[in-house]
């Protein structure tokens, strides 16, 4: 069975640049890589997995030079992108109390 791209994240797929998919269920794709132009360290890079409920993992690396791992359970990447967004930018830091 294959699982594409939400259509409610096609928009924000072509504002960043990443191309749209249609890939097996149980597989872990790699969907790309957004430099933040205001940032010249800031980068996110995404992976999707499709149950076929879309789940995603984002590899980011902050301004400050942190690099956090976010997964999430299903939903659209869009659900998720602004918070991705706000830790890249140093808006966001989550830290286990000790």
């Amino acid at each position: 069975m294959k699982v594409e791209t939400y259509s409610l994240d096609l928009d924000l797929f072509k504002s960043i640049g990443f191309k749209s998919f249609s890939i097996d269920t149980h597989e872990k794709y790699y969907i790309g890589e957004h430099k933040l132009p205001e940032y010249e360290n800031a980068f996110i890079k995404v992976w999707v997995f499709c149950l076929p409920a879309q789940c995603w993992t984002f590899e980011i690396h902050t301004c400050e030079e942190m690099i956090f791992i976010m997964t999430t359970g299903s939903g659209m990447m869009s659900d998720f992108w602004l918070t991705a967004m706000s830790i890249a930018e140093g808006m966001i830091v989550i830290k286990q109390k000790e």
